[in-house]
């Protein structure tokens, strides 16, 4: 039975917030590049022992939530270091504002598409996606 490849969305439908994409590990160190967002440290780079890891920018501890502008990819040390403060009371600064992102991108991240879907994915949403796609 022949199916297709690519199913192309000809009308965008509105999901509400609450539908939309949790933050989870795998897709948080996919959006920041699988990189330390305090000292740029790629994950290949990492010491014996040290591993990526989740820090919210405002502490859980003091009111802070668990959404994509509150959280970024830390290095184990880096994280420690920081503690239940603020970046700027652990002398620490972020090297980009967090942002939710897009899903396209974060699904071209963490899995392979064929090249047919590429190109898809690239007609239907322009030439800025392509850029993060070819990273």
């Amino acid at each position: 039975m022949p199916c297709p490849t690519v199913i192309r969305l000809v009308r965008f439908i509105h999901v509400p917030r609450k539908f939309r994409r949790q933050v989870t590990n795998t897709f948080l160190f996919a959006r920041d590049g699988y990189q330390c967002q305090y000292c740029g440290r790629p994950r290949s780079d990492l010491r014996h022992r040290e591993f990526l890891t989740r820090d919210h920018v405002l502490p859980l501890s003091r009111g802070g939530d668990n959404s994509w502008t509150n959280c970024v990819t830390s290095c184990s040390s880096c994280n420690c270091r920081k503690g239940s403060r603020l970046p700027r009371e652990a002398g620490l600064t972020l090297r980009c504002a967090p942002h939710e992102p897009h899903m396209v991108h974060l699904v071209w991240a963490v899995r392979r598409l064929t090249p047919l879907q590429r190109k898809y994915v690239v007609e239907f949403f322009g030439a800025g996606v392509a850029a993060v796609l070819d990273r």
